[in-house]
């Protein structure tokens, strides 16, 4: 028990490290120009349409934000097959 538990604190800390070094993506060049819902753009879910912080509401999100919706969805269903097979 003591090796799993030791295992998963390790795990964790090199996430926290991970995430404390991240950047910002810049945006790519023209992006900030793209017309509303253009290129595949669609509107983002109800609960996500305006920012947390300063409450500017959001228009649309880049089509690219499917992909990367895809890749975060496969990370998560790995990461829970992992948790089950531990616990």
């Amino acid at each position: 028990m003591e090796k799993v538990v030791g295992m998963c604190e390790s795990a964790l800390e090199s996430e926290v490290m991970c995430e404390a070094n991240e950047t910002s993506l810049k945006i790519p060049k023209g992006e900030d120009s793209r017309g509303h819902l253009m290129d595949g753009g669609k509107k983002p879910e109800k609960q996500f349409q305006e920012c947390l912080k300063c409450k500017a509401p959001y228009m649309h999100e880049p089509p690219s934000n499917i992909a990367v919706r895809g890749d975060n969805n496969k990370m998560k269903s790995e990461w829970m097959k992992l948790n089950d097979t531990l616990t």
